[in-house]
């Protein structure tokens, strides 16, 4: 039996490797997720193209992880790829504006500053 990752130790996990942790906490195979994603989400998440976001062949979207946050009960921001796409977004001045980009890159000029 694998011991249980606390969500602190998923968090620093990268999305796929988080998946693979949940998985295996729930005894669930690559059908078994797949199976839970279509009675959440019908027509999405096939076994074939969750292979490749659990092996790296193809990269989780924002919506992806929400999805799967779902389908796991846990928040989307346990995934660290969506917590740094979410901070991306928070930057890009096309998704907030540019006046938000810059007041979001001045916090974090000042966090680092801090440290």
């Amino acid at each position: 039996m694998t011991e249980r990752l606390s969500n602190e130790e998923i968090r620093r996990l990268p999305a796929r490797e988080a998946i693979k942790a949940l998985q295996t906490e729930r005894g669930w195979s690559i059908r078994d997720l797949s199976r839970h994603i279509h009675d959440r989400f019908p027509g999405w998440g096939s076994p074939a193209l969750l292979s490749d976001y659990r092996t790296g062949k193809q990269r989780m979207s924002v919506s992806t992880l929400e999805k799967l946050a779902v389908v796991f009960g846990v928040e989307p921001d346990l995934f660290s790829d969506y917590r740094l796409a979410v901070a991306r977004n928070q930057l890009d001045p096309d998704e907030v504006g540019l006046d938000a980009a810059l007041r979001t890159l001045e916090r974090f000029d000042l966090d680092m500053e801090g440290r």
